[in-house]
């Protein structure tokens, strides 16, 4: 929900529900793109379709998490 005249940095917003293959990236977030390949192929594997955009969930802070200990969980909606 944003408000008129704010500038604010929370918004409510919704994901969809349903199946969704989920990927969890360890590592320094310039690696991203090779899991985010390895979920699509686990994906594409199990004749699954893509439902809809996919969406990343930051579960370290990189302020105070070494680089290489980040974790970042990749969510891919499928049908």
């Amino acid at each position: 929900v944003e408000r008129p005249g704010r500038d604010d940095l929370v918004r409510i917003g919704q994901t969809p529900g349903g199946l969704t293959v989920v990927a969890e990236h360890v590592g320094p977030y310039a690696g991203i793109s090779s899991t985010f390949a390895k979920a699509h192929a686990f994906r594409s594997a199990y004749g699954l379709e893509q439902a809809g955009p996919e969406w990343e969930q930051f579960v370290s802070d990189p302020g105070h998490t070494a680089e290489d200990e980040l974790i970042t969980r990749i969510f891919i909606p499928v049908r």
